[in-house]
């Protein structure tokens, strides 16, 4: 996952919201785009993985940095506390130093129409939509279970024919990716 990328994303969703939103809006918002991005152009915007909590499906290393849990990426922890801070059930920004050239072109607009549809939703209405529309979540009974890309793209309608390639790409690029850093 990339942590600017995730960072940038953050801040152009609370920007919407004068600085601060209810993280669990936060989190299902973005889910909600990245679903909508897995479905558009096979990517999500986020490079986040996915559980499924009893309140609906999170992401989970954003659900991590936001409790400041990041154990296993305290570099990641570290970068996210320079620029938000939890306050009760709140993201705040802290710092507006951030630029937005890591999020994709395409990005934008799914950013944008996700928080059209749903901005005056609080997050309990969001809790809603996510258990209504995403039929990948199923009810893990206070624990967590991962979501898979695969699950979500059947769920989106391709066929077992397309999840596969889809994937093989994925780890491709990961394989090349890995290879740069």
């Amino acid at each position: 996952m990339d942590i600017e990328r995730l960072i940038q994303v953050v801040y152009y969703i609370l920007k919407k919201y004068d600085n601060t939103l209810n993280y669990t809006k936060l989190i299902k918002l973005l889910y909600l785009a990245d679903r909508k991005a897995i479905d558009e152009t096979d990517s999500s915007i986020t490079g986040d993985r996915y559980v499924a909590m009893n309140n609906g499906p999170v992401l989970s290393e954003l659900y991590d940095l936001i409790r400041n849990r990041d154990v296993k990426n305290k570099k990641h922890q570290d970068e996210w506390n320079k620029y938000f801070q939890k306050d009760d059930n709140n993201i705040t920004v802290k710092n507006e130093n951030i630029s937005d050239d890591k999020i994709p072109l395409y990005a934008f607009n799914i950013l944008d129409e996700i928080d059209e549809k749903y901005h005056n939703y609080n997050y309990g209405h969001m809790i809603n939509v996510v258990h209504v529309e995403c039929p990948e979540w199923e009810y893990p009974k206070g624990t967590s279970i991962p979501i898979k890309k695969e699950k979500i793209l059947k769920h989106l309608g391709r066929n077992e024919t397309q999840i596969k390639a889809i994937i093989a790409e994925d780890k491709a690029f990961e394989k090349e990716f890995a290879y740069y850093k």
